[in-house]
C-alpha cells in the first residue's frame, strides 16, 4: 500500500517488531484508556517516534538530510484526498528553523497535548538531543500509574514544550497541517505571508468544505 504511492521515490522498508522498542524500558502498562488510548501498544508506537526518528538518521550514517520528518499513517490532512505526488525536498532549508522543531498546534486546542504529534519536522542537529529529552520526560514520569494521558506522546511533547518552548516552532493549526504547509514551501505554489516560515505567521487549519490547504489560497 506505501509502495503504490511512492512510486518511484526512493523507500526503504524496516521491520521493527514492538518487543524490540526502545520505549518498552519506559513505557508504563497501566496507561491506556478506553477511547483515549485503547491498548499498551497503540501507546508505545506513539512513544517510539522519537526513537524511529534517530534511528533513520543513523542509517544515513555521513549523508543525513537537513530535516528529519515523523508522519503519523493515519494523518487525517489526507484522509479524504491523495497526499502530493512529488517528493517532498525544500528548495531552500532555511524556509525552517534549524535548531527547532516544527509542529502543529491541535486543533480545537487541547490543554494536555497542545503540541500535536501527528507530524513532527525535526532538524538533523536537535534529533539526539529531542530523543533523549523526551524519554527523560517519560522514565521521570513512568510510576504515575492513575495518569494514563502519559501513553500519549502529545502530552509529553507538550510538557517538554512547557519547559523548553524556545525548542519548538509552530507551523500551524490543526492536526497534522504543518506537512501541507510544508509541501507548498517545497514547491513554491504561491507567495502568501503564511508561507514565510521565518516570520511566524502561522497558516489557519484546513477548511473541509472547501478542501483548502494549511495556508488557505488554494
Amino acid at each position: 500500500m506505501i509502495q503504490k504511492y511512492r512510486g518511484d521515490l526512493e523507500t526503504i522498508f524496516v521491520e521493527y517488531k514492538i518487543k524490540d522498542f526502545y520505549c518498552n524500558a519506559f513505557y508504563n502498562s497501566a496507561w491506556v484508556n478506553q477511547f483515549e488510548i485503547p491498548s499498551e501498544e497503540l501507546g508505545k508506537i506513539w512513544h517510539e517516534k522519537l526513537r524511529m526518528v534517530k534511528l533513520a538518521m543513523e542509517r544515513d550514517g555521513d549523508c543525513p538530510t537537513d530535516f528529519y520528518v515523523w508522519y503519523d499513517a493515519g494523518n487525517c490532512v489526507f484522509r479524504n484526498e491523495k497526499p502530493p505526488a512529488e517528493r517532498l525536498n525544500l528548495k531552500d532549508p532555511k524556509l525552517l528553523p534549524s535548531t527547532k522543531i516544527s509542529y502543529s498546534e491541535s486543533y480545537p486546542p487541547e490543554e494536555n497535548h497542545q503540541i500535536s504529534g501527528t507530524v513532527l519536522i525535526i532538524p538533523k542537529d536537535l534529533v539526539n538531543n529531542a530523543h533523549d529529552i523526551f524519554y527523560r520526560f517519560v522514565h521521570e514520569r513512568r510510576s504515575y500509574r492513575e495518569e494514563w494521558k502519559y501513553g500519549s506522546d502529545q502530552v509529553i511533547l507538550t510538557e517538554i514544550f512547557k519547559i523548553y518552548p524556545r525548542m519548538f516552532y509552530k507551523v500551524s493549526n490543526g492536526y497534522g497541517e504543518n506537512i501541507r504547509v510544508i509541501y507548498t514551501l517545497a514547491g513554491s505554489a504561491c507567495n502568501c505571508e503564511s508561507h514565510d516560515a521565518i516570520s511566524g505567521i502561522i497558516a489557519p487549519p484546513a477548511d473541509k468544505k472547501s478542501k483548502k490547504g494549511g495556508c488557505g489560497c488554494h
